[in-house]
């Protein structure tokens, strides 16, 4: 295993700004089984559509918002 004093300070550096940029993002529930992690609602939307090639309408409509990284479908 690795020693925090093995890493130079540029890496702890890229470290810390990486985990900065997980913890702004989101979960957002699409669908009762389908979750999107992204900055912004809109930012999820669009991700979603583009990913799915679902209608606008339909995701606006289905969308049920954010919810906890700790909300897990089983």
């Amino acid at each position: 295993m690795a020693n925090i004093n093995d890493f130079t300070q540029k890496e702890k550096q890229n470290a810390l700004d990486e985990a900065r940029i997980i913890m702004q993002m989101k979960v957002f529930k699409m669908k009762d089984y389908e979750r999107v992690a992204y900055y912004s609602e809109e930012d999820a939307k669009v991700y979603y559509h583009n990913l799915t090639g679902s209608d606008m309408g339909d995701i606006v409509e289905e969308f049920e918002g954010e919810v906890p990284f700790s909300n897990t479908v089983y």
